[in-house]
């Protein structure tokens, strides 16, 4: 039999496990037995917050409203979370104006989810609204509050806003946690001021603040922005000094700087170097490798580069054959070109526009 008492302890257990579906079957056994109350209900839809099962944590507020459960702050902050993780920022914010109607009153907790959610949908303009009303009400904002902020700006592609945010965080001295300076960077790499962004990482490194691989993707992103390869690749390295191993997004975003900057002798030394460090490339790290060979005029580079995919066990899609095709339409192989594009036939992948393009202009320069 459930014990209510440890109803929500086992809630939680799940919540750390992320076992979405089976806390809703714990709830539905506690309905069941008519056990259910307030604490089940938030504890089962902070579950959902978790995983973003918006539709699950939305039903469940209403399934609280129908069975005449009282609804609480905590209710309504985890399905605005959960929404807003979903990337359904209408449903957080039309929850967030629920609020008021069930006369609950709306936390930091609740302010913080609503411009969280603008921040995943890029909704800056909500995000301004949020802020000016939370002002009226008196709450201060904190650290959270401040870095959703600047999450939310940047990905709006207002930059400006989001540092005027970040600098107000320091001339008030509350120390910018590394979250911040991460959306920061991220809002400065977005708007194309790389030089901003990577000063930032000087700056977190001299705060002694723990950096990640969310913080050097950024970095190396940047970089290439500013057609500084060779530092991108640097930022790589400092990775290993920093004692953080670099991910295959991390090299990921080196290899297709490589590739913008024509280093396709370095591109391959990256993939072959994830290769030995057991970081498997995967479609989108062959594909940036393939396209480097194609510019730098390295066709016979890029096929190798291609049939190496069936020994990695590695997928191919219409972009690695457009960039291969690309390769020997560059160096005129025009029948090579036509060989890929019958290759592309029988293993069923798609063409697109530029793959018939880029054949016809093999042919015609051959």
């Amino acid at each position: 039999a459930i014990r209510p008492e440890t109803a929500t302890q086992r809630f939680a257990v799940l919540r750390t496990a992320g076992e979405t579906l089976a806390a809703l079957r714990l709830l539905r056994s506690l309905q069941c037995a008519r056990l259910a109350n307030q604490y089940h209900y938030n504890a089962c839809i902070s579950v959902c917050q978790r995983a973003a099962y918006w539709q699950h944590a939305f039903g469940l507020l209403q399934n609280m409203t129908h069975h005449q459960i009282k609804l609480s702050t905590i209710s309504f902050n985890a399905a605005i979370s959960a929404c807003g993780k979903a990337g359904e920022w209408s449903q957080s914010l039309a929850l967030f104006q629920d609020m008021e109607q069930h006369k609950i009153l709306r936390s930091i907790v609740s302010y913080n989810a609503l411009i969280s959610a603008c921040g995943i949908s890029s909704t800056w303009t909500i995000a301004v609204e949020i802020l000016a009303d939370m002002n009226k009400t008196g709450l201060r904002k904190d650290i959270i509050t401040q870095s959703s902020s600047i999450s939310a700006f940047g990905k709006g592609k207002r930059w400006d806003i989001a540092f005027r945010i970040f600098r107000e965080m320091k001339h008030n001295k509350t120390h910018p946690p590394s979250i911040a300076y991460n959306a920061m960077m991220d809002a400065c790499e977005r708007a194309s001021e790389w030089m901003l962004s990577l000063e930032l990482l000087g700056d977190l490194q001299n705060q002694q603040l723990r950096a990640c691989s969310v913080t050097y993707c950024t970095s190396i992103a940047a970089a290439g922005r500013g057609k500084h390869w060779k530092l991108a690749v640097d930022i790589l390295k400092d990775m290993n000094f920093a004692r953080i191993e670099p991910n295959i997004i991390n090299y990921n975003a080196s290899i297709s700087v490589c590739e913008r900057n024509t280093q396709w002798q370095l591109a391959i030394f990256l993939v072959e170097e994830m290769h030995r460090m057991n970081n498997d490339p995967d479609t989108v790290s062959f594909n940036s490798c393939i396209s480097a060979c194609a510019k730098g005029g390295q066709w016979q580079a890029a096929l190798a580069l291609l049939r190496a995919l069936d020994q990695r066990t590695v997928d191919r899609d219409t972009i690695t054959y457009n960039a291969s095709i690309s390769s020997c339409e560059r160096s005129a192989e025009w029948q090579v070109a036509l060989g890929l594009l019958k290759e592309m036939r029988d293993r069923c992948i798609r063409s697109d526009t530029i793959t018939l393009n880029t054949s016809m202009s093999a042919c015609e320069k051959g």
